[in-house]
């Protein structure tokens, strides 16, 4: 007892000893590093921020100092048309409660610090690029260099409950999603480094046009990726949302242009879980019909990425075996097979998008159809339909709903 009694008032003066040291540190060196970082962070950005509260600790976030910006508003640059953007606040690039920066706590007494690890929490980025292409996120003051007393060796950036919002009026999209927990980890500071990513995601609008392709859907995020001279190879990536799992290879090129080449795909998916993720307005179709089967896909994403030019996306999919039930018929078609392939055209927009069927056929009792689907456009869409039936005409429309 006496040796357990000993250690616990040991770990206690320890303890103690450390929270009264924090505190002295922090009382001497509080105002001269506060005011270092904003200066720092000022020569960088050309565009206003506006910071309620500057918070300096060395317990905050022990074994690192931090220095914390609290209830951090960023606002956007004056180059793109703010008329065209009526559904959402588009002045504020970026809004925080808590924007952290961690350092070693012997670059208080060299009076270099060296960001090891960027945490944001409770945050909002609003990034839109208008019809003639300007944006409000070039803030970057490219003139300035980073002083030589501050300097970003980052190796982890952790996200808590950040939303995104990406609104591209030249491409005709726009793109919102949501992480409660998001980790990046890398040697970000050198040019050869593996990176990880580990969290969730929660996709919340995909439009293209006027059209939502995606319901609120959970998902989560692992990457291991080789980074090369800004050439990021994914050697190992996997999303899984629902109960669908996608992997994910390929590689990105990041510079004055940037490219892609990325595959994902999915095999064995059940179509009761792709079901699932459909946009809202679909929720009929799990209402009144029941399926199974599997789909598989191969997507293909290549090509240019700028705020100008999307990549072009190329994707190959099937369905093997598949049953559809009308829940309220009770009408079933069986042994559903088809091959399709999505494109997003020449121009890689939704004007010029794709979605062909180049085969399909099953049966109805002891029916059959089969035939091709076409549909163009994706602005004005164009649906062109080839069948050839041999089947119950009444009980087709039953099955369709079209009769009561």
């Amino acid at each position: 007892m006496k040796i357990i009694k000993n250690i616990l008032i040991s770990f206690f003066v320890i303890i103690m000893l450390i929270v009264t040291a924090g505190f002295i540190i922090a009382y001497f060196y509080e105002d001269d590093v506060n005011a270092f970082f904003v200066q720092e962070i000022d020569k960088q950005l050309s565009t206003k921020i506006d910071v309620k509260k500057i918070n300096f600790s060395v317990l905050n976030k022990f074994p690192n100092a931090s220095v914390e910006f609290a209830d951090v508003v960023a606002f956007s640059t004056n180059r793109f048309n703010k008329k065209e953007f009526k559904t959402h606040n588009v002045d504020t690039l970026f809004s925080a409660e808590n924007f952290f920066f961690e350092f070693n706590i012997i670059d208080l007494l060299n009076k270099k610090y060296n960001i090891h690890k960027i945490y944001i929490k409770n945050a909002k980025v609003n990034l839109v690029v208008d019809s003639k292409g300007n944006d409000n996120y070039h803030f970057l003051k490219s003139s300035k260099k980073l002083d030589s007393d501050f300097n970003l060796r980052l190796k982890e950036i952790e996200l808590s409950n950040v939303r995104i919002i990406y609104n591209n009026r030249l491409q005709q999209t726009l793109f919102q999603t949501y992480t409660d927990n998001l980790f990046i980890k890398g040697n970000f500071s050198s040019d050869n480094y593996h990176l990880t990513t580990q969290g969730n995601l929660k996709f919340e609008k995909l439009i293209f046009g006027s059209v939502n392709y995606i319901n609120t859907n959970y998902a989560s995020l692992s990457l291991d990726v080789d980074v090369k001279n800004n050439n990021f190879i994914i050697s190992k990536g996997q999303l899984s949302i629902s109960d669908l799992v996608f992997g994910i290879t390929g590689e990105i090129k990041i510079g004055e242009k940037s490219y892609s080449n990325i595959t994902i795909k999915g095999k064995q998916l059940s179509i009761e879980s792709l079901l699932s993720v459909l946009p809202k307005k679909y929720n009929y179709l799990k209402k009144e019909y029941e399926s199974t089967g599997n789909v598989y896909f191969e997507s293909k994403i290549t090509g240019q990425i700028s705020k100008f030019q999307s990549p072009h996306i190329e994707t190959i999919f099937g369905i093997n075996n598949a049953t559809v039930l009308n829940k309220k018929s009770k009408i079933e078609i069986n042994k559903i097979n088809a091959k399709g392939v999505f494109s997003n055209g020449n121009y890689n927009k939704p004007g010029s998008s794709y979605l062909n069927i180049t085969e399909f056929n099953g049966t109805l009792n002891q029916s059959s159809f089969s035939g091709t689907v076409s549909f163009k456009n994706f602005i004005l869409p164009a649906l062109h339909l080839k069948a050839n039936a041999d089947c119950n005409l009444e009980e087709l429309q039953a099955f369709l709903n079209l009769i009561e």
